[in-house]
């Protein structure tokens, strides 16, 4: 281990934390992984479940509030609907089909009040490629959803994807997600809950924080306040309020309550290393750390987002000491390595990764445990080789809610768990008993007025009409036509991307010959385009090739009417889908 301003008050700590830890490590050294699946729910109410489990879809996270008292969020997967299930100490059981996600993530701000980033509800009419994972909330209170939080999506106040969420009690939360598509303002998307309203607060709005705007990794209750986790990516924008930054970005941030001012780096002095060539590892080589508290302690642990880099480990300790671990060359993370998850031991100054390493035997899941000397203690292949169960697909989320008691998902949605099979106490709270099928409505699905105008039926209890002096002989006025309103030379846009890849399929209708190309922007600059095409009237599709690395954040369909066509230009804009070839 390469410890960096460690004072003799730490190394004191230290040394009580690893006497305190030794009867709990015995205990995770005796816990062996389990498939624990829950069974499929019924396909009806009140029907027989089936009696063979099946997988829950894409976790997005699992979370305790203690160790009879867990929950996770899925995405859904055939027969299991997206939603939020429970564990009582016994079993896993479905608890919401509200409020799913993709992924999806899980903060609880006290034993009985859990806080869902989910998707915004279907509903909202729009013929623009909009996305609507992770852009919503819901809060779970009393056996039922309390409140949804959510906004329409394609205006510039519209919530972001959510990625990070964390409370410190029912009225301190922070939520925070990726950067806002447009500025100004300037920086990544964040929510701050006081106990009353949901705040926007982008992180670099004002000065005050002198750091390039990130996209938001983590964020962690640590001590009285938080820290939140980003990751530097190559075209992230700079922020003009601090030119110069960027070449020295920071990678943590503590979060403070002042809204004036709730962001502050936190410098940290790391060794990123160098490359397999001898080239200096670049933040942007770094994924961004995950983070997880124990006490006093956070452990702040990134994987690689290329070839280019290494597992990079610390943990920060009281008074702002910051102590990096060096694996050496015994290490089980080679270059390459993606860090999916982390979580602590609680008791034992220790830390769970759940990792991908580019030399991962088959679709396995691998995990390793940290311990308090910086040592790893444990690496487990769940499960393990020659399991008659098979590979269940690689290691996804980990969470902890106790010394030797630890609960991994996979990348297919199955459950492994980590014990010596001694049970927990049953929770019975009926609040938990569920499942809650209904969400309260909330901002993201704007009232839609009716298409049809009610009957008129102001003249109904009017007396009939006399005749006219003359029977009625006299010629009826002419009533004028209504003037046709001019068609749009584009219409009906929809947008797919085509399974399996980055291209994306543009549909489109065109009321007249014309000249039309779709072209592809991430802020402001061309990423991608169609060639210029000669369409007659009608339906047409063109199909656009996308870059990952580039994925763009606005969409245009130019079009330009032939001669002969008495119409003008028209120019059809849309928000792209941002991550959608995730």
């Amino acid at each position: 281990m390469t410890l960096r301003r460690v004072p003799a008050a730490a190394y004191a700590l230290l040394v009580a934390a690893l006497l305190a830890a030794a009867t709990a490590a015995d205990a995770s050294a005796e816990a062996t992984w389990r498939l624990e699946q829950p069974a499929a729910p019924p396909p009806t109410p009140g029907a027989a479940p089936a009696p063979f489990p099946v997988p829950l879809g894409q976790i997005g996270d699992i979370a305790f509030a203690r160790q009879n008292r867990g929950a996770l969020i899925t995405a859904g997967n055939g027969p299991v609907e997206k939603g939020v299930y429970i564990y009582d100490g016994a079993a896993w059981r479905q608890f919401a089909t509200v409020c799913g996600g993709s992924p999806g993530r899980l903060a609880w701000a006290g034993p009985d009040v859990l806080w869902t980033v989910s998707d915004q509800r279907p509903g909202q009419r729009s013929t623009l490629p909009l996305s609507f994972d992770d852009r919503s909330l819901c809060r779970f209170a009393g056996g039922r959803v309390e409140a949804s939080y959510a906004t329409p999506q394609g205006r510039p106040d519209s919530y972001q994807p959510m990625r990070a969420a964390a409370c410190r009690a029912a009225g301190d939360c922070w939520f925070g997600g990726e950067l806002l598509p447009i500025p100004p303002p300037f920086g990544a998307f964040h929510l701050r809950w006081d106990g009353t309203a949901l705040t926007a607060v982008p992180s670099a709005a004002a000065p005050v924080n002198d750091d390039p705007a990130h996209a938001v990794v983590d964020v962690a209750v640590y001590q009285d306040g938080y820290v939140e986790s980003v990751a530097v990516r190559t075209d992230d924008p700079v922020n003009p309020a601090a030119p110069g930054h960027e070449q020295t970005p920071a990678l943590l941030h503590l979060l403070g309550t002042d809204l004036s001012a709730p962001f502050l780096p936190l410098p940290l002095p790391l060794d990123l290393g160098r490359t397999p060539s001898g080239a200096v590892i670049r933040p942007a080589d770094l994924a961004g750390f995950r983070l997880a508290a124990d006490g006093d302690v956070l452990w702040a642990i990134s994987g690689a987002a290329s070839d280019r880099a290494h597992v990079v480990a610390m943990r920060l300790l009281p008074g702002g000491v910051t102590e990096q671990v060096a694996f050496g060359p015994s290490s089980p993370f080679p270059f390459g390595t993606r860090v999916t998850d982390v979580a602590a031991e609680p008791g034992t100054g220790a830390v769970w990764v759940a990792y991908v390493a580019p030399d991962a035997p088959g679709d396995s899941a691998q995990v390793a445990r940290i311990d308090a000397d910086g040592t790893v203690g444990r690496i487990d292949l769940v499960p393990a080789l020659g399991d008659p169960i098979g590979p269940k697909g690689t290691a996804s989320r980990i969470a902890c809610p106790a010394a030797g008691d630890c609960w991994l998902a996979t990348s297919r949605g199955w459950l492994f768990h980590l014990t010596d099979g001694t049970p927990a106490a049953r929770d019975t709270d009926p609040a938990f008993a569920g499942p809650i099928t209904v969400r309260p409505p909330d901002g993201g699905v704007p009232f839609q007025p009716p298409v049809d105008l009610p009957v008129d039926d102001s003249l109904r209890n009017q007396l009939p009409a006399e005749e006219p002096p003359n029977g009625g002989d006299e010629p009826a006025q002419r009533t004028s036509r209504r003037a046709r309103r001019p068609r749009p030379l584009v219409s009906d846009v929809d947008t797919d991307l085509v399974r399996g890849t980055t291209t994306l399929a543009v549909t489109f209708r065109l009321s007249a010959k014309a000249r039309v190309r779709v072209v592809a922007r991430r802020r402001g600059a061309i990423v991608a385009r169609t060639p210029v095409r000669r369409l007659g009237k009608g339906r047409h599709r063109l199909r656009l090739r996308l870059d990952r690395r580039r994925w763009p954040t606005r969409l245009a369909i130019d079009a330009k009417p032939l001669r002969g066509a008495a119409r003008g230009a028209s120019l059809v804009s849309a928000p792209a889908l941002r991550g959608a070839a995730r």
